[in-house]
């Protein structure tokens, strides 16, 4: 099924009932299959589950970032000669997050620096550490917004179409605030949906932030991405000051100069 044969099978009263009644909903009082089923039910056809989000391939000559607080991987690996790149990766004992359930590990990155800088809420003068991630294959992962297709969807379904972008967008992107875990159900609901169900690798999603977007990898796909860099950073004055800057050959941290270190860092400008 297309996108104009989808959405031609949609009725934009029914999908807006469905969701402010899906928003009005107190989280708690439902099973996660309760939710799931009320989801899936606002982007049925024929009361089957379809999916109106696309494929995107993700190039293995493209860089994302993902940023530690108050850790010198450099310092470490002087004083121990070890360097464990687990710790950049993820969390030993992982918490919910947006994408990911309680023990779940998954991999958070971010395209540009200066979203991973505020979504890790560094602060005048910390210092951090920066993982520059590349990808050893094409990561197949699911676009949460149907605007990037718009130049194949007849214009008369762009409302439509748009009532179900603002719906993903609104619980991608909505502040954790006071640590609800209700907000981070939903999301995981959407993973368990979309990446589950469709066996993708991943999401690009919009920032909270800010106007750029992350990258979330399930925990099996994470072998698929590999550390090419690492820089140990300050941020001063909403600009940061790079005092080390290392490139990952074979385990090992070797220092590079000038030249290979604005042209990788350019790309995540």
């Amino acid at each position: 099924m297309n996108i104009n044969e989808y959405f031609s099978k949609l009725s934009y009263k029914e999908i807006m009932t469905k969701i402010n009644n899906f928003d009005n909903l107190k989280f708690e009082d439902y099973t996660d299959n309760e939710l799931l089923k009320k989801i899936i039910d606002i982007f049925a056809v024929d009361n089957k589950f379809n999916n109106p989000i696309y494929t995107i391939e993700v190039p293995t000559n493209e860089y994302y970032c993902r940023i530690r607080k108050n850790y010198d991987f450099v310092e470490e690996y002087l004083k121990n000669k070890k360097f464990d790149q687990n710790c950049i990766f993820g969390n030993p004992n992982p918490n919910i997050g947006r994408m990911n359930k309680q023990g779940e590990n998954g991999l958070y990155l971010s395209k540009k620096l200066r979203t991973a800088i505020k979504e890790c809420r560094v602060k005048k003068n910390q210092i951090f550490t920066c993982g520059i991630f590349k990808f050893n294959e094409p990561l197949n992962l699911m676009l949460t917004y149907v605007k990037n297709k718009y130049y194949e969807l007849d214009k008369k379904y762009e409302r439509t179409a748009k009532l179900l972008n603002d719906f993903l967008y609104k619980y991608l992107t909505m502040e954790n605030y006071d640590n609800d875990i209700q907000i981070y159900r939903i999301t995981n609901l959407f993973n368990q949906l979309f990446l589950d169900y469709l066996k993708k690798d991943g999401y690009l999603y919009f920032s909270s932030v800010d106007d750029s977007y992350n990258l979330f990898l399930k925990e099996n796909s994470i072998s698929k991405c590999s550390l090419a860099y690492i820089f140990v950073g300050k941020y001063v004055e909403q600009n940061v000051q790079i005092m080390e800057f290392i490139k990952i050959e074979n385990g090992n941290l070797v220092p590079k100069d000038v030249l290979e270190k604005n042209e990788i860092l350019s790309k995540l400008i």
